[in-house]
């Protein structure tokens, strides 16, 4: 897994291509782990923002904001 500054780097440059999508490109590249890179399409939005996501995720989970999932409590009587 990367440090943070560099998901917060990699999440920057996703918002910025999302961005680029929302307001008329027709495709937006981003990098991601140094080198490889990615290429959207307005089609692929859902893609980006699941990417946006993950990213968000990990970043939580570097910078100690752990969000837990909430689980049913069961009573027993």
């Amino acid at each position: 897994m990367a440090d943070l500054d560099t998901l917060q780097g990699w999440l920057t440059e996703a918002e910025a291509a999302k961005h680029k999508l929302l307001t008329g490109s027709l495709a937006a590249t981003v990098k991601y782990n140094g080198q490889n890179e990615v290429t959207y399409a307005r089609t692929d939005i859902d893609k980006l923002d699941a990417y946006i996501a993950s990213l968000r995720a990990q970043i939580g989970g570097l910078d100690g904001d752990v969000r837990k999932v909430s689980r049913p409590i069961y009573f027993g009587f």
